[in-house]
């Protein structure tokens, strides 16, 4: 007995595995992501905005919406993360050795000297 669906293509007597999503699903995924609004988003992948609620509906749709939604945030916040301590620890390295020794800057230079420590990357 096979699970999921079939559409008739047969390999070896087994019903190949469904797919969870279509392919306009995947690419409104894309538009979506990318897209300024869903109502552009719908309209660059050829469906319309009822369709894709009602896609959203769905638990597969929605579950890989969201994951690659979560998995670009992540990507970006990464980004963010390692530029930010390079700038940190290149901030700190322009600062000069009188500035550090100054009453008013010195407890400053101080907190971005260890932020910079705790965000710069390990070296090799």
């Amino acid at each position: 007995m096979t699970t999921g669906r079939s559409f008739g293509n047969k390999e070896k007597g087994k019903a190949l595995p469904a797919r969870a999503l279509t392919v306009k699903q995947e690419r409104v995924i894309i538009a979506v992501l990318g897209s300024r609004t869903i109502r552009e988003a719908c309209r660059a992948s050829g469906i319309t905005t009822s369709t894709y609620y009602l896609w959203l509906k769905q638990p597969d749709f929605a579950r890989a919406l969201r994951g690659r939604r979560e998995a670009l945030i992540t990507r970006a916040m990464d980004r963010l993360e390692g530029g930010l301590a390079f700038a940190l620890g290149r901030l700190v390295d322009l600062v000069p050795l009188r500035i550090k020794e100054s009453k008013g800057l010195k407890g400053r230079v101080t907190v971005l000297e260890r932020s910079a420590s705790r965000n710069r990357p390990e070296e090799a």
